[in-house]
């Protein structure tokens, strides 16, 4: 009897050892996530970021825009914008090769980098979605120092969004870890892509599943935001 008891008290300290190691690695788990996104410094690689301006950022984006900066393959963007709020429309481009690795080896003129792109009407609607979205995550960017990493990591692609509107271009980036917010905000941007690239009879369902998720993306940030005030 007296071994059984030891045996069933051996059996509740393992098991309150095993919780608290698991609720110590996701509390470090957690914390390791930031869902906001990181501020930019625009200075660092500006080389770089003005090749892609000159050869990526062929519309306006006063609805919003992301870029994607892999390590080693070809960058790509995605832009959102209307002219004289009469039309929407969705323009995503991708360079033919690697245009930080083309700078840093030397191997080809950024002239001689070539670019594809893709452009589709929007829905009014859909597209001011997005500026909504886009406009309510600047205006939540963390400090970069949250979670440092190099502007040029190895093994790692590097998402940037942004929104120009009145003169003035903001910019954030996602986090290493994002958290489950910024990485379903990335995901939207991947459609707004697909969507540019679909042929026209597919694009009616893309654009509402787009605007749905940006609808529901922010009212989830905003309730959030909400929470955050009240602690």
């Amino acid at each position: 009897m007296f071994i059984t008891r030891l045996s069933i008290l051996g059996l509740k300290l393992a098991a309150s050892l095993w919780l608290l190691i698991s609720a110590q690695a996701s509390a470090t788990e957690n914390t390791s996530e930031v869902d906001s996104l990181l501020r930019v410094n625009k200075e660092e690689m500006k080389e770089v970021r003005d090749a892609l301006t000159q050869l990526l950022f062929l519309t306006p984006a006063n609805c919003g825009r992301m870029l994607v900066r892999p390590s080693s393959a070809p960058e790509h963007a995605v832009a959102v914008y209307s002219r004289h709020n009469s039309a929407y429309y969705v323009s995503a481009t991708a360079a033919s090769t690697s245009v930080w690795l083309a700078l840093d080896k030397r191997q080809q003129a950024i002239s001689e980098i070539k670019v594809k792109r893709w452009d589709a009407r929007i829905p009014p609607s859909t597209a001011l979605a997005i500026k909504s979205l886009w406009k309510s995550s600047l205006d939540h960017v963390g400090d970069t120092n949250l979670a440092p990493y190099s502007l040029e990591p190895l093994d790692a692609t590097i998402v940037e969004f942004s929104l120009r509107a009145k003169g003035q271009r903001r910019v954030g980036e996602l986090p290493p870890e994002p958290g489950k917010h910024m990485t379903d905000l990335e995901q939207i941007g991947l459609l707004l892509s697909e969507y540019a690239k679909s042929p026209k009879a597919q694009r009616s369902l893309l654009a509402e599943k787009i605007e749905r998720d940006a609808n529901e993306l922010l009212k989830q940030m905003r309730e959030r935001k909400r929470e955050d005030v009240s602690l």
